[in-house]
């Protein structure tokens, strides 16, 4: 019954991704196609009246990567009041 189902999902994903972090595991946001959604639905027994948007895949990730530290900072990606 959302009105911005596509933006609500956006923010409640994002919050899951730092909530695995947290928890030292892994996490992506996978788009997906109407037919994936579909058999996603069919898999799962979802009513077919509900809207898929994404699936999170969450799990221990077999690298680990750094952050950016403030030396890759570059003020020249900063714009103000125009491009």
């Amino acid at each position: 019954k959302s009105v911005l189902p596509f933006q609500d999902i956006s923010i409640a994903s994002e919050n899951i991704f730092i909530q695995a972090t947290e928890f030292g595991l892994g996490s992506v946001w996978k788009n997906l196609t109407l037919d994936q959604a579909d058999r996603i639905k069919r898999m799962l027994n979802i009513p077919e009246s509900y809207l898929i948007i994404n699936i999170i895949p969450i799990g221990y990730p077999k690298i680990k990567i750094e952050p950016h530290s403030d030396a890759d900072f570059s003020k020249n990606k900063i714009h103000y009041e125009k491009w």
